[in-house]
């Protein structure tokens, strides 16, 4: 088990929906669940069907080198543990939720 591996298999217990061990949650913009992505190709990407939110990863970027030398990427796929893997990073990132004040001030929404 990699160093990736135990830290996050240590977030998946705190969290308890979806086969990553995380649910998504809802688009900020329309409201509505995305659809988790096939995992085809080198980038795993969410994104809501309204345009306006969406978040991706590398999955080789989730990879060692040793890894990537030994994933054979089979019909431009990679291995399922590592697909899984940017499922559970990717889901983190698009659940993550800031303050509005972290992006824009408090002066400039007044006006």
């Amino acid at each position: 088990m990699t160093d990736f591996d135990k830290s996050t298999e240590a977030e998946n217990n705190h969290h308890s929906s979806g086969s990553a061990g995380f649910a998504l949650l809802a688009c900020p913009f329309c409201g509505e669940v995305p659809d988790y992505p096939s995992g085809d190709g080198t980038q795993y990407e969410i994104e809501c069907d309204c345009g306006h939110a969406s978040s991706s990863v590398q999955i080789s970027d989730l990879m060692t080198i040793e890894e990537r030398i030994a994933d054979d990427f089979v019909d431009y796929r990679y291995g399922e543990q590592f697909i899984e893997r940017a499922k559970i990073e990717t889901t983190k990132m698009w659940n993550k939720r800031a303050p509005v004040g972290d992006y824009f001030p408090e002066d400039e929404l007044a006006g």
